[in-house]
């Protein structure tokens, strides 16, 4: 085998092993984004869900809230009670407050 030769085999075979490797790591990189992608989809619902629950929540606070004043109104009491209530969290053994 010539020198020449010798010096070709040499390169010819770094430049693969050098190319297997950087297209390994493409691969790789290229599987990595795709599932960065699902989780971020994931991550997004899980989000929505949090942000029903908390709206859920939220209405039904109104609600407790808003049958009391009603009921103060109904009992003739005074309007600023009835004001001041509607802003305070209703107490936990209210039958209608149970969040889930």
């Amino acid at each position: 085998m010539t020198e020449r030769k010798l010096v070709y085999t040499w390169m010819l075979f770094s430049s693969a092993v050098l190319g297997s490797v950087f297209g390994g790591m493409g691969v790789f990189g290229i599987l990595m984004a795709y599932c960065e992608s699902l989780f971020e989809v994931f991550e997004n619902r899980s989000q929505k869900r949090e942000k029903i629950r908390n709206l859920e929540n939220g209405r039904k606070v109104l609600r407790v809230n808003f049958q009391k004043k009603i009921e103060l109104v109904k009992n003739n009491q005074n309007e600023k009670e009835a004001y001041h209530l509607t802003f305070e969290q209703p107490c936990e053994n209210t039958p209608e407050y149970t969040i889930n």
